[in-house]
């Protein structure tokens, strides 16, 4: 950020949005991704699970859904090292979700719960929703996935739950994807027995 700040300041013409600080971030989501979201479920939605970096996303999406559907579970998934949630912050090799202080347009009176999900078990996830699944998606899906996972082993089955992806893996083919990277930067992957126990010792930090 501080970097783009001094780009913007040396390059005539440059312009830096920021999409941490711009009040229009939620804005947007209110405005479209949230109607579209409307749209495929017509009110028959129980839960949403949104990465949280920016804030933006969740709070625009929680402005338009909630009123909506009143009993709508809205569930913050970050990474562990990041301090969104309020955790002590520590050096994390995921992109996509997490930040070193708290984003002013994150609405955390919309959290029903937020977890800060480990690297190792996130990564895990992803690998095994490609092996099983065929979905080559992003390192911060497996955040938002096992989030997701854990809300669903709390709510009645049948209960229908939109977890946001919003990267694809082809991007992470040389880190999440390598094994070699895995080890080198001490990711041990749990297998995919593993993981349901691994999920359900999410300890929320918002709970109701």
């Amino acid at each position: 950020m501080q970097k783009a700040k001094e780009l913007a300041a040396e390059i005539p013409g440059a312009w830096y949005p920021c999409q941490h600080l711009n009040p229009l971030n939620p804005e947007a989501h209110f405005k479209f991704t949230a109607r579209e979201i409307d749209r495929a479920f017509k009110g028959n939605l129980d839960g949403l699970v949104v990465g949280v970096s920016t804030g933006g996303q969740l709070t625009g999406l929680a402005r338009y859904l909630r009123p909506r559907y009143p009993h709508l579970k809205i569930v913050a998934a970050d990474v562990s090292g990041s301090s969104i949630l309020g955790e002590p912050a520590h050096a994390y090799k995921m992109t996509g979700v997490g930040l070193a202080f708290r984003p002013p347009h994150l609405n955390y009176e919309a959290i029903h719960q937020g977890y800060n999900v480990p690297e190792s078990l996130a990564y895990s996830v992803c690998h095994t929703l490609a092996k099983q699944e065929g979905m080559l998606l992003g390192a911060s899906t497996g955040v938002v996935v096992a989030a997701g996972l854990r809300l669903a082993s709390e709510l009645p089955k049948g209960s229908r739950i939109l977890m946001i992806n919003a990267d694809r893996g082809d991007r992470y083919l040389e880190t999440v994807y390598n094994q070699e990277w895995l080890t080198a930067n001490g990711f041990d992957l749990f297998s995919a027995s593993e993981l349901e126990s691994q999920i359900l010792n999410l300890q929320a930090l918002y709970p109701d």
